[in-house]
C-alpha cells in the first residue's frame, strides 16, 4: 500500500501506527488520525473528538481503538460483533489492547477489564494487575509486560490443561515464556508465539542484561536497568512505588553499613552520603 503524503510532512510526523487485515492508520503529532486501505467495516471513518489521542490499537478485523490522554477510549469499525460495544466503566484507561477474540484494558487503579468472550477472565487470571506496565493481544492470545521486565502470556487453545479432564473447550492456558536475561521493552504476540524487543537503554546494541552480566554496566539496585540509564530519583525509590518517602528511608536504614540497592553513591556501603542523596530527591507520600 501507499502511505499518504500527509504522513511525515512538517509538523505531522506519526507518533503511533496500527494496522488490520487490509487497512492502516497513523496518529500524527498534530493529533490528526490518518487512515488508508480497505474500509469494509468502517475502519477508515474515525469519530470526532480525538484531539488528545495518544495511542491507536487494532488487530485483523477487530475494531480500531483510540486511547486519549485523559484516559477515555473510542472504538470504530471492525467485523467482530463480540468486541463492540465496549464494556461500561472504561474510564481512566492507561493500557488497552485488542485481539481477534478479546479486548483488555487496565484502569488507573490497576484493575484489568476484559471483554469479547464470556470466559475472558480466565485469560488474565494469572496476571498481577499491580505489576502490569503494558498489554498486547494477538490472534486468540493476550500478553503482558510486567514491572520487572518479564512477560506473561495466555492462549485460547483446544488443548486442555494437564489436570483438566472435562470435554469441550477451547480453554485459556499459559504460554511458557523463557527468561531472556534482560528486561523486555515491547512485545508482539500471535497464537503461542511472541516476538520481544529487549531493553537497550544506552543504545549500544547490546541488551542491558548482557551489559550488566559482562560487567560493562553497573546495576546497584538490581532491577535490571543500568545505573547510567536511571536518575538519582529512580534509584532512591527503593520500593518502586514512584515516590521517595519514609518507606524508602526505612529501607535505607535497614541496609545501613552494608552494600546493596540503597548504596546510592556507589561507595560500597550504605552510609550518611546515601542518606543525604535520598533526602535530596525526597518527594514525600503524596507524590503519586
Amino acid at each position: 500500500c501507499t502511505v499518504p503524503d500527509i504522513v511525515g510532512a512538517t509538523g505531522r510526523s506519526a507518533i503511533a501506527v496500527t494496522a488490520g487485515d487490509d487497512f492502516s492508520m497513523a496518529l500524527l503529532e498534530d493529533a490528526t488520525v490518518v487512515c488508508w486501505g480497505g474500509n469494509s467495516d468502517g475502519q477508515l471513518n474515525p469519530p470526532t473528538g480525538l484531539a488528545d489521542a495518544v495511542e491507536l490499537v487494532s488487530n485483523k478485523q477487530t475494531p480500531v481503538i483510540a486511547r486519549t490522554a485523559s484516559g477515555t477510549i473510542a472504538a470504530w469499525g471492525g467485523g467482530n460483533v463480540n468486541l463492540q460495544p465496549l464494556p461500561p466503566g472504561l474510564a481512566d484507561v492507561r493500557n488497552v489492547t485488542i485481539g481477534s477474540v478479546i479486548g483488555v484494558a487496565q484502569l488507573g487503579d490497576d484493575q484489568i477489564i476484559c471483554w469479547g468472550r464470556d470466559d475472558c477472565e480466565n485469560a488474565i487470571a494469572g496476571i498481577d494487575p499491580g505489576q502490569v506496565t503494558s498489554l498486547r493481544a494477538g490472534s486468540s492470545t493476550i500478553g503482558a509486560i510486567l514491572a520487572d521486565g518479564s512477560v506473561v502470556q495466555s492462549l485460547l487453545s483446544y488443548d486442555p490443561p494437564n489436570d483438566f479432564t472435562q470435554s469441550g473447550g477451547p480453554w485459556w492456558r499459559p504460554v511458557p515464556v523463557p527468561d531472556y536475561g534482560t528486561r523486555v521493552a515491547d512485545l508482539l504476540v500471535y497464537r503461542d508465539t511472541h516476538l520481544v524487543l529487549l531493553e537497550d537503554c544506552n543504545g549500544n546494541l547490546v541488551p542491558d542484561g548482557e551489559d550488566i552480566d559482562a560487567g560493562n554496566a553497573s546495576d546497584t539496585n538490581g532491577n535490571g536497568i543500568p545505573d547510567e540509564c536511571e536518575s538519582l530519583a529512580d534509584r532512591a525509590d527503593l520500593n518502586g512505588d514512584g515516590c521517595v518517602n519514609g518507606i524508602d528511608l526505612g529501607n535505607l536504614l535497614l541496609g545501613w553499613g552494608l552494600p546493596g540497592p540503597a548504596d546510592l553513591d556507589g561507595s560500597g556501603q550504605v552510609d550518611g552520603g546515601d542518606l543525604g542523596l535520598l533526602f535530596s530527591v525526597w518527594t514525600g507520600s503524596g507524590c503519586g
